[in-house]
């Protein structure tokens, strides 16, 4: 029984969570499944996204992950 436990174990910790699998997107490959959704330009000078926007993205992203960058309002009202 010992035997089988361990067994188990060694076949759990070898096999990776599916959120932190590869997996393949049309083109793209991706280390994992873990996306960024789109985020809004509030920050950003008439809707027009600015140079410190490189920096915030560079700290968000990872190689070989997924990340929608920019989304914008439909009308002035919609901006949250």
């Amino acid at each position: 029984m010992a035997g089988e436990t361990e067994s188990k174990k060694a076949k759990m910790e070898a096999t990776p969570a599916p959120l932190l699998a590869p997996y393949k997107m049309g083109n793209f490959i991706l280390s994992h499944r873990v996306v960024l959704a789109p985020l809004s330009r509030l920050r950003s000078y008439n809707f027009v996204a600015q140079p410190h926007a490189v920096l915030y993205y560079s700290q968000r992203t990872t190689k070989g992950g997924f990340l929608i960058g920019e989304a914008s309002g439909i009308s002035d009202t919609a901006q949250g």
